[in-house]
């Protein structure tokens, strides 16, 4: 019944403008219809694909407005991701892992308090949703806000620039990384998460330095840093 279809997908727009609106908080996973005071999960942001997921209606379907709140979230996630950036990683630019909350937390935990390497060890929560902000401009053409979020986008792909390794081959390689919501198992049948250069984090890292790249190049900036960009992606 594709009426079904188009009813789910208005549902998913009403969703996002009932929950995250300017000046407000962006919608997290319950959103504002959390009844418990002990929500599911916390009731926080889970940055691993659940908040990126409230928000991809919010460009392709003219609702520019509502993803200002995230946008808000992601300058105070900067300030504490470059915290742990340096704390955790001796990296410059800023991190933030699975999992935020009100405290603007980015360092690495797991789930319900449990220190599971499946969510905990995940660094690429500020990756993703940095490419939020480049989209919003994309969408918009506006060269203000894209001077604005620069900063927040630029120093994203500074973490990566300085946790990617080379690998045997002398590929930039993501280590330890994995994907989140999945797992392999191996040849001796065991299940594992941890891996070198998942492939999620390839397709996350592409995006967010072309974006950088395509952010710089419009804003005439950063020269140097273009040129990394560059030669890390090769």
């Amino acid at each position: 019944d594709p009426a079904l279809a188009k009813l789910y997908f208005d549902f998913g727009r009403y969703l996002l403008i009932s929950s995250s609106r300017p000046g407000g908080l962006p919608a997290n996973l319950q959103g504002i219809w959390a009844e418990e005071i002990q929500t599911p999960w916390n009731g926080d942001w889970h940055l691993d694909i659940n908040v990126q997921m409230n928000y991809w209606p919010a460009e392709v379907c003219n609702l520019s407005e509502c993803h200002e709140s995230l946008f808000d979230l992601l300058d105070d996630l900067a300030v504490t991701g470059a915290e742990t950036a340096k704390a955790f990683y001796g990296a410059n630019g800023w991190v933030a892992h699975h999992n935020a909350d009100l405290w603007r937390q980015t360092a690495p935990v797991g789930n319900w308090g449990q220190g599971d390497p499946k969510w905990a060890n995940w660094p690429m929560g500020a990756a993703w949703l940095s490419t939020h902000l480049f989209e919003h401009y994309a969408f918009g053409g506006d060269v203000a806000f894209l001077r604005k979020a620069y900063p927040v986008l630029k120093e994203a792909s500074e973490f990566l620039l300085d946790f990617l390794v080379e690998d045997e081959q002398g590929r930039l390689v993501t280590n330890p990384s994995h994907s989140p919501e999945n797992a392999f198992v191996d040849e001796k049948g065991n299940e594992g998460v941890l891996c070198v250069g998942a492939t999620m984090d390839f397709g996350i890292i592409r995006e967010l330095f072309g974006d950088s790249l395509r952010a710089a190049e419009v804003l005439d900036q950063d020269a140097e840093f273009r040129g990394r960009l560059r030669r890390a992606l090769d």
